[in-house]
């Protein structure tokens, strides 16, 4: 009684140390957080969605209006009948009239449109472009359809911290050879046509850029009849310099030897770099001492030659490698790398990996030599087949965390019996997440034998089709993999139901430039159906 009593006292003090809610209901926690806090968090919503927040109670009215805007515009409306212009000028008159109406600077700006022919913008855009309120956007992304205008390119480029196109279109040569951006720390370059001297232009004059991504953009005489890439000519490449630069993407890019090893060269303070799907450079060889982050790829949409072989000589801060697919035609060679934590998705097709003394042929070791104790979380891509896991785990003795995307080959005999006991098993391992679990026999005894074996195992996800996950599914699982005998009686077993649209062994580029995050963590991931995956 005293108990219950005390802790009832403790319920009390704290709902009166609580404002009420405005119905007089329970205590309103989130209008404890001061005006500025909530601001900030205003200021990350969609136009909408930020509006809406006036009507959750009377103090958020001001705040709206107070927080810097978070600005959509959409002209890709309107259609032959009701009639283009219409539709257009009554969407710069609303988008007016927020600006009007909202007291804060605009923090981001998104403009998405179509641009019909070749005669410019429609004036009531023009119009709307013209407004005071949004000449000083601090980040500024343009998705276009069509012939891209001038005076969208040359957009307050002094005040822009961060640049996303993205577009089926071409950003005129004179334009963006005459453009700087000081300030610009973030250029995203995605489906666009520019020449090489434009390139070039705009990228000299990015003096304290730190992200650059270009993904599928085609340089003006440099186009592949067989696809869409951008030529970077050695010249171009050698001379540029990126102080600043600590992210960098090249996807689709066909780029030489020479101007590649250029390129990185003048990139001192480079902390994570993706190679994907590059061709022209066959053989790339690193050394950083501030790259913290790879992510490579073989070419597999190419007639050219494509990259055949990474060399990381000497990279002491390294901390993730990650060959995403397809990396089957992809040597791999780390000579030096001691703090290498984030390794996978390994595989068989990969036809060979050395890991500081340790050399693999169709990750089989072939030369012994001592194990790589600092790897903690790995990724494989393999069938259900515990001689090649287990002799991976030999290698990788302090794996923590475990993440296998399984597939289909063939039937493997898994015989836990014949297994001797594993350091990682008996000590390291505390999380695995299988994906593509089927509930087949080899499936079964596969997974059984780390029920069994993992005796400090916290947790094991499985991710299957979306017509499982049913109650009875579930509890016939745990009965198979006889969770009740598990060595760890601590851990937990969940099932859930496979959402994804992409491929289970695709590794997001973000993930690749997140070194916060466990790349392969599923629960973690919100780019699902992303374009730049």
């Amino acid at each position: 009684m005293a108990a219950e009593e005390g802790t009832g006292g403790k319920r009390r003090r704290l709902c009166q140390e609580l404002p009420p809610g405005e119905d007089g209901g329970d205590p309103d926690l989130i209008s404890r957080l001061p005006d500025e806090l909530l601001g900030s968090i205003i200021t990350l919503l969609p136009t909408k969605d930020g509006g809406r927040t006036q009507i959750l109670a009377r103090r958020w009215r001001p705040l709206w209006r107070s927080a810097p805007l978070n600005l959509d515009a959409d002209f890709t409306g309107g259609n032959t009948t009701t009639g283009y212009d219409y539709y257009y000028e009554r969407v710069a008159s609303k988008l007016l009239k927020l600006l009007s109406a909202h007291e804060a600077p605009v923090r981001r700006f998104s403009l998405n449109l179509n641009c019909r022919g070749s005669g410019g913008l429609d004036r009531s855009i023009e119009s709307f472009l013209q407004s005071p309120r949004i000449r000083d956007v601090k980040e500024f992304e343009l998705y276009v359809r069509g012939e891209l205008p001038p005076c969208l390119v040359s957009f307050s480029p002094a005040a822009l911290r961060v640049l996303c196109v993205c577009s089926h279109t071409e950003i005129p040569s004179l334009t963006a050879c005459t453009l700087s951006f000081p300030s610009l720390k973030q250029l995203s370059l995605v489906d666009v046509t520019i020449s090489e001297s434009a390139l070039c232009g705009v990228l000299s004059r990015c003096p304290v850029l730190e992200t650059l991504l270009l993904d599928n953009i085609v340089c003006a005489l440099r186009v592949l009849s067989v696809c869409l890439e951008t030529k970077i000519p050695s010249l171009t490449a050698c001379m540029l310099n990126f102080p600043s630069l600590k992210q960098l993407s090249l996807v689709y890019v066909n780029i030489s030897e020479s101007a590649l090893r250029g390129l990185l060269s003048r990139c001192p303070v480079l902390v994570t770099l993706l190679l994907d799907n590059i061709c022209g450079a066959r053989r790339v060889q690193i050394s950083s001492r501030t790259l913290r982050s790879v992510g490579v790829s073989s070419c597999g949409y190419s007639s050219e030659a494509g990259l055949e072989e990474l060399m990381i000589v000497d990279a002491p801060l390294l901390e993730m490698l990650i060959p995403r697919v397809p990396s089957n035609r992809l040597v791999i060679r780390v000579i030096h790398a001691p703090r290498l934590r984030t390794l996978g998705y390994l595989h068989d097709d990969i036809p060979r990996l050395q890991l500081g003394t340790m050399h693999f042929q169709k990750m089989v070791l072939v030369r012994p030599s001592d194990a790589m104790r600092s790897v903690k979380i790995l990724g494989l891509l393999t069938a259900p087949n515990l001689d090649f896991v287990t002799g991976l785990l030999k290698c990788f003795p302090c794996v923590e965390k475990l993440h296998i995307v399984s597939y289909t080959q063939m039937i493997h005999k898994n015989n836990a019996k014949s297994y001797a006991p594993l350091e990682c098993l008996d000590q390291h391992l505390k999380q695995v997440q299988i994906i593509n679990y089927e509930e087949k026999r080899s499936d079964v005894s596969f997974i059984k034998f780390f029920v069994l074996n993992a005796r400090v195992l916290e947790s094991m996800k499985f991710v299957v089709r979306r017509d499982k996950c049913g109650v009875k599914w579930v509890a016939r699982q745990h009965n198979k993999l006889q969770v009740n005998d598990r060595a760890s009686q601590a851990a937990r077993f969940e099932f859930e139901a496979d959402c994804s649209r992409g491929s289970s062994s695709v590794v997001h580029m973000k993930h690749i430039h997140d070194l916060a995050m466990d790349p392969f963590d599923r629960s973690l991931c919100t780019c699902h159906g992303d374009a730049l995956s």
